[in-house]
C-alpha cells in the first residue's frame, strides 16, 4: 500500500464525512493527497461470519494511534502516540487531508467533541490537563486553547484518560491510579466518606511499601458551568463519581444511561495472592471498587466494595464503546465493545438486566495476532472503527463492516422528531450536534411539546420514550417535575427508572418524597436508581430526609441483590445516624446487620469518636459469639477489619455490653461503673477498680481461633489477617501449620505474609520452617518486591543471631540462582531485518524455541505460560499484541520503548560504584534492587549518594547474540505462536529440571 491513501466518499462513507456538517461547508484550500487504492480488506483478523475488517488508514499513513473519535461534523479524528491530533478532512474526489487540530496540544490520552470544540486530555500550554481547543469556524483547526482542569500527574499509562458525555449532559472523566485533580472534589459528590480501609499494608510492584498511590477514579462536571482551573480555591466543582479502580482507560454508557468500564490487572503481582484479573464493572454512582497499591488491594469478595460484573481473565483494557447503531444484527444492540491491547481481542459483552444491575455474557468479536488495539468508536455510518498502536508498535485505523442481511431494523422516520429519536450513537458528538440543529429548526416550544408527548404516550416504543426524556433534559428545557413524577407510575420499569434518574437532578420536597416512595418499587433497578437519585438531590445528614431509614432503607440492605444493598448503604450514610443507629445495633439478621453496622462505621470519625468504636466493636464481638455461618462470618470479619482501621489503634477497649451508655470520653460498664478506656495496668489488664474487665481485642482473637482454619479459603485469609493485626500469639503456630498443609502457592504466600508480621512468639522450629520457605522461594520463585518485604519483616522480628544465620542461608541460594547474562555480539541491522522479513526465518521449531528461551536467559525474568520467573512483563500472549517486527526490535533494542512500570533506576553509591535495576522494596533504612537476571541487591540508604530514573531498560542488550541463527528463528516463532504450539511434555522437561 502506498504512503498516502484514498478514502472513498460514496455510500455510507460519504455519510460519514459529509452528512453531519452543521458549520460552514466552505473550507480553506487544502493540499489533497491521492492514491490508487481506497479502503482495502484486512485479512489478518478473525471476525464472526458475515463481518469483514477493512483497513482505512495504514501504518504508513497514520503510524501508531492511541485514540479515535468523530467530531460534530462526523469527521474522523485521531490522536497519534506521543504526537499530535489530526482531523481527516474529506474532499469531493475520493481524497482527504489530514489536518492538525492544534500545534499546542500533544500526547493525548482521550478525545471528545463539544460542538466544534475538541475536549482533550493531553499536554498543553499549561501542563497536563483537560483542555478545550476552540474551533470558531468549524474547519477542524482550533484558534485557541483553554485549560479546563489541571491534573497532578504526567501523561502516562496510569495517568488521566478519556472524557465522555453522560446521559445528564455532563462530562465524565476517567483517571488511573496515579492521577487526580489538584483540589478536593465537590462536597456532595457521589463518593463521600471515602476511607482506605486496608487493615494491613504491604508494598508490591514498583515503589515498595511506602509508595502509596491514589486509586483510579471517575469525575463528573457540568462543563457549561465549569469554574476555570485558575479560579478554583481548594474545592473543585468536579464531583467524584466512583473510586477504587486501577487503570481503566475508557468507559461508556448504555442506552438507559448506566456506566460501564473494564479495568486492568497488575501484571507484576501475577504470582501474589492479592492479584486480580481484569473485571468489567457496572459503575454505580458513589461506588468504590477496592484497588489499592501492593498487597492492600481489596479482593472482590469484600462486601464494602461495589460488586464486580465479570472476570475477563488477563488483559490490558483500552477503548470501550456501546453499540447503538443499526448496521449490525440485533445481538449487538446496546452491547459493550471492549478492546484488549495485550490479548489481541475486541470483546462483545451483552448486558442482560438482572435485578438492580446486569448479568454479562462476553464473546470475542475481533481477534488478531497481533491486534494491538488502542481505542474504538462507532462512526456515523454505523460501523465500529478501531485503532492500532501503543508502545511504539505499528498502527493504523480499521473498520468492521457487516455484509449479512439480518441487520437490526432501523426505526421508521417520518419527521424531524422521529429522526432525532432514531439517531445512531445518541451521545456522540455528531448526534449531539444533530439534536441541537433539529431543536433550533423546530423551535423550543415545538421541540419540547413533541418530546413530552412521546415520553408520556404509553403506546409509544419504549426506546423512543426514554430517548425523548433524555433529549429534553440534556438539550433543554427539560420536563417539568409534574411530568417526571407522573412517569414514575408508568407500567414499564425502563420509563420509571428514566424518570427517577432525572428527578435526582432536582431538589424539591415533592421530588424527595416521590423518590422515597420509589425505594419500595417492584423493580430492584428502579429501587437502586431511587436511592442514587435521593443522594443526588443533595441529601445529607444535616438535611431532614422525608423518609424513615428503618422502614424505607433497611429493606434495601436486607436484599439478596448486591448492587441494591450497596446503593442502599450509601443512601443510609446520608441520613442522620441518630435516626437509625440504635435500630442497627439491635439487628441480628444477615446481611442487614453487617450492612447497617458498616454504614454506621463509615459515618463516624476517628479519634474524636473512639468510644463509639468501642461500642460497635463490642456488638460485632457479640455477633461473632453467636456462631454465624462461614458466609456470614466472612462479611462479619471484614466488618471487624474495617472498624479496626478507623479506631486510631486503640487496643485496650474493654468487653462490655453493646448497650452500655457512652458519654463523652467515659464508658459505663453495667455492674462496674464509669471509667476511661485508658485506665489500664502495665500488663494490659484494666485498672484495679475494673480488674474483671476483659480486653476486647484479645477476646476477638480468641473467638476467631475457634473458626480457623475453615473450609473456605477466603475466610482463612481474612481471619489470619486479623490474627496478624491483633498479634494473636496462639495463632502463629496455627498459621504455620496451615502453611505446611497448603498446596496452593498463592495461599502459601498469604500465610507467610501474615506469619512474618508477628513480632513475638517465634520458636526455633517456626524460624526454621519460614527460613526454609524463603530459601525455596529464592530457588524456585516467586520473587519480587513483596516477597523481599516479607523476608525483611521476618528477619527483623526474629532474634538477631538467628536472623544472621537465616539471611546468610537465603542469600547463598540467591547468589547461586542469579543468572549472569552472557551477552553475545550485537546483531547487525541486516541480521535484524533478516529475522523480521526473510521468509526462511518463518521456518523454525517452537519446541526448540523453548530451549532458546532458557539459553538467552529470557526465563530468568519473564513468564511464558508455565515457564519462567515473573520479574518483567509476562510474554504468554505477546504474539497477539506485537507484530514480528515489533517483537524482534523489542528484544534486540529493549530501550526503544519501555513501559513506565519497568523503568530502571541508576543508584550511585558513596564509593563511586553504580548499579542499575528496578526497585523491589524500600524504606528509610534500605533499598532492595532487582538486578537483571533475577538477582537482588540490598543497599543501605546510608551508602547511597544519588539515584535517578534510568532512560534505559533493565533488560540487557545482546541476548540474541549468543544464539545460533536457527535458535533465534525458533525463539521468535515460539514467542509469536505461543505455548499452544509446543507439546506439554516439552515444558514438563524444563519444569522438572
Amino acid at each position: 500500500m502506498k504512503s498516502t491513501i484514498l478514502l472513498p466518499l460514496t455510500g455510507i462513507t460519504l455519510l460519514l464525512f459529509l452528512g453531519f456538517q452543521s458549520f460552514p461547508k466552505t473550507l480553506p484550500p487544502v493540499d489533497f493527497q491521492l492514491s490508487e487504492n481506497a479502503v482495502v480488506p484486512a485479512t489478518d483478523f478473525q471476525v464472526p461470519e458475515g463481518f469483514i475488517v477493512e483497513e482505512v488508514f495504514g501504518n504508513d499513513v497514520v503510524g501508531s494511534v492511541v485514540a479515535i473519535t468523530f467530531d460534530n461534523q462526523g469527521r474522523m479524528v485521531i490522536a497519534k502516540e506521543f504526537g499530535e491530533i489530526i482531523v481527516m478532512i474529506p474532499g469531493q474526489d475520493e481524497s482527504y487531508e489530514s489536518r492538525l487540530v492544534s500545534d499546542q496540544i500533544i500526547n493525548s490520552q482521550g478525545i471528545v467533541y463539544d460542538g466544534p470544540d475538541l475536549l482533550v486530555t493531553a499536554v498543553g500550554p499549561e501542563g497536563v490537563g483537560l483542555y478545550r481547543v476552540v474551533d470558531e469556524n468549524g474547519d477542524g483547526t482550533g484558534e485557541r486553547v483553554e485549560l479546563i482542569e489541571s491534573v497532578n500527574r504526567r501523561i502516562e499509562d496510569h495517568g488521566p484518560h478519556a472524557p465522555i458525555w453522560g446521559p445528564d449532559g455532563k462530562l465524565y472523566w476517567i483517571h488511573a491510579n496515579v492521577s487526580a485533580i489538584y483540589d478536593e472534589p465537590a462536597p456532595l459528590s457521589p463518593v463521600r466518606k471515602y476511607h482506605d480501609a486496608s487493615l494491613l499494608l504491604r508494598g508490591g510492584g514498583f515503589g515498595g511499601g511506602f509508595y502509596r498511590l491514589p486509586e483510579g477514579s471517575v469525575y463528573r462536571n457540568d462543563i457549561a458551568n465549569h469554574v476555570p482551573a485558575e479560579v478554583s480555591k481548594n474545592q473543585s466543582d468536579w464531583e467524584l463519581y466512583v473510586m477504587g479502580l486501577r487503570n481503566a482507560y475508557d468507559f461508556s454508557f448504555n442506552l438507559i444511561g448506566e456506566l460501564f468500564t473494564w479495568d486492568s490487572d497488575h501484571e507484576p503481582d501475577l504470582e501474589m495472592p492479592w492479584f486480580r484479573h481484569t473485571y468489567s464493572y457496572h459503575l454505580q454512582p458513589g461506588a468504590e471498587y477496592g484497588y489499592r497499591e501492593g498487597a492492600a488491594v481489596h479482593p472482590e469478595y469484600y462486601f464494602d466494595n461495589a460488586p464486580t460484573l465479570e472476570d475477563l481473565g488477563r488483559g490490558s483494557p483500552t477503548g470501550i464503546s456501546t453499540y447503538l447503531s443499526y448496521n449490525y444484527p440485533e445481538k449487538y444492540w446496546d452491547g459493550m465493545l471492549f478492546a484488549d491491547w495485550s490479548r489481541g481481542r475486541i470483546l462483545l459483552s451483552q448486558m442482560t438486566k438482572d435485578g438492580a444491575t446486569y448479568s454479562p455474557e462476553s464473546e470475542t468479536f475481533v481477534f488478531g495476532a497481533p491486534l494491538n488495539v488502542t481505542d474504538l468508536d462507532i462512526g456515523p455510518d454505523g460501523n465500529m472503527y478501531f485503532t492500532l498502536g501503543g508502545r511504539g508498535t505499528n498502527g493504523g485505523v480499521y473498520r468492521v463492516v457487516y455484509t449479512g442481511n439480518d441487520s437490526k431494523q432501523s426505526p421508521v422516520v417520518n419527521n424531524r422528531i422521529d429522526e432525532v429519536l432514531a439517531m445512531n450513537q445518541p451521545r456522540s458528538s455528531f448526534s449531539r450536534q444533530k439534536a441541537v440543529d433539529i431543536k433550533e429548526e423546530l423551535g423550543e416550544t415545538a421541540w419540547q411539546n413533541e418530546l413530552s408527548s412521546v415520553a408520556r404516550n404509553q403506546q409509544e416504543d419504549t426506546e423512543r420514550r426514554i430517548r425523548a426524556v433524555e433529549l429534553s433534559e440534556v438539550f433543554g428545557p427539560g420536563l417539568s417535575e409534574e411530568v417526571l413524577i407522573s412517569l414514575t407510575d408508568d407500567a414499564l420499569w425502563e420509563v420509571r427508572a428514566t424518570a427517577t434518574y432525572y428527578l435526582g437532578m432536582k431538589s424539591s420536597d415533592n421530588v424527595r418524597q416521590t423518590l422515597a416512595k420509589l425505594l419500595h418499587d417492584d423493580d430492584a433497578f428502579v429501587q437502586r436508581r431511587a436511592a442514587e437519585a435521593l443522594m443526588r438531590t443533595g441529601l445529607q445528614p444535616s438535611v431532614e430526609a422525608p423518609l424513615s431509614p428503618v422502614e424505607d432503607i433497611f429493606p434495601l440492605l436486607a436484599s439478596e441483590d448486591d448492587a441494591l444493598r450497596f446503593a442502599g448503604r450509601i443512601l443510609l450514610r446520608t441520613v442522620n445516624p441518630n435516626r437509625w443507629r440504635e435500630s442497627a445495633l439491635s439487628l441480628t439478621d444477615y446481611p442487614l446487620v453487617t450492612e447497617t453496622l458498616l454504614a454506621y462505621v463509615q459515618t463516624i470519625g476517628n479519634h474524636q469518636e473512639m468510644y463509639s468504636f468501642n461500642r460497635i466493636l463490642n456488638r460485632q464481638l457479640e455477633l461473632l459469639k453467636d456462631n454465624p455461618t462461614d458466609e456470614q462470618l466472612l462479611d462479619l470479619v471484614r466488618l471487624l477489619q474495617y472498624t479496626m482501621t478507623k479506631d486510631m489503634g486503640v487496643r485496650n477497649f474493654p468487653v462490655i455490653d453493646s448497650g452500655s451508655r457512652v458519654m463523652g470520653g467515659v464508658i459505663y460498664v453495667p455492674g462496674e461503673g464509669w471509667f476511661h478506656s485508658d485506665q489500664t495496668n502495665p500488663d494490659g489488664t484494666m485498672g484495679s477498680a475494673f480488674s474483671t474487665v476483659i480486653n476486647l481485642y484479645s477476646e476477638v482473637g480468641r473467638s476467631l481461633l475457634d473458626r480457623f482454619p475453615s473450609d473456605d479459603w477466603r475466610l482463612n485469609r481474612e481471619i489470619s489477617r486479623v490474627f496478624a493485626y491483633l498479634q494473636t500469639q496462639e495463632a502463629l503456630d496455627q498459621i504455620l501449620a496451615e502453611l505446611s498443609n497448603e498446596q496452593d502457592r498463592k495461599q502459601q504466600i498469604h500465610y507467610i505474609d501474615m506469619a512474618v508480621r508477628f513480632e513475638d512468639g517465634w520458636t526455633d522450629e517456626s524460624i526454621e520452617q519460614v527460613t526454609e520457605w524463603f530459601t525455596n522461594a529464592a530457588r524456585n520463585g516467586p520473587g519480587g518486591g513483596a516477597i523481599a518485604s516479607m523476608r525483611s519483616d521476618f528477619l527483623n522480628n526474629i532474634p538477631d543471631q538467628q536472623a544472621l544465620i537465616a539471611s546468610a542461608r537465603i542469600e547463598e541460594v540467591q547468589s547461586q540462582e542469579s543468572v549472569s547474562f552472557e551477552a553475545g555480539q550485537d546483531l547487525t541491522e541486516e541480521q535484524v531485518e533478516s529475522l523480521i522479513f526473510n521468509p526462511q526465518a518463518l521456518h523454525g521449531d517452537p519446541s526448540g524455541g523453548v530451549l532458546a528461551y532458557y539459553k538467552a536467559a529470557c526465563a530468568s525474568c519473564h513468564t511464558m505460560g508455565p515457564i519462567g520467573i515473573h520479574y518483567g512483563p509476562d510474554l504468554t500472549d505477546i504474539g497477539q499484541r506485537f507484530t514480528r517486527e515489533d517483537l524482534v526490535r523489542s528484544i534486540v533494542y529493549p530501550s526503544e520503548n519501555i513501559a513506565d512500570q519497568f523503568l530502571g533506576v541508576n543508584i550511585t553509591r558513596n564509593n563511586g560504584s553504580t548499579v542499575t535495576g528496578a526497585i523491589l522494596d524500600e524504606n528509610n533504612q534500605r533499598i532492595i534492587l532487582q538486578i537483571p537476571g533475577g538477582g537482588e541487591m540490598n543497599i543501605p540508604i546510608s551508602e547511597i549518594e544519588s539515584r535517578e530514573v534510568s532512560g534505559e531498560s533493565t533488560m540487557p542488550e545482546g541476548l540474541l547474540g549468543i544464539l545460533s541463527n536457527q535458535e533465534m528463528r525458533d525463539l521468535i516463532l515460539f514467542l509469536m505462536e505461543g505455548t499452544s504450539a509446543v507439546p506439554d511434555s516439552v515444558f514438563q522437561e524444563f519444569l522438572q529440571e
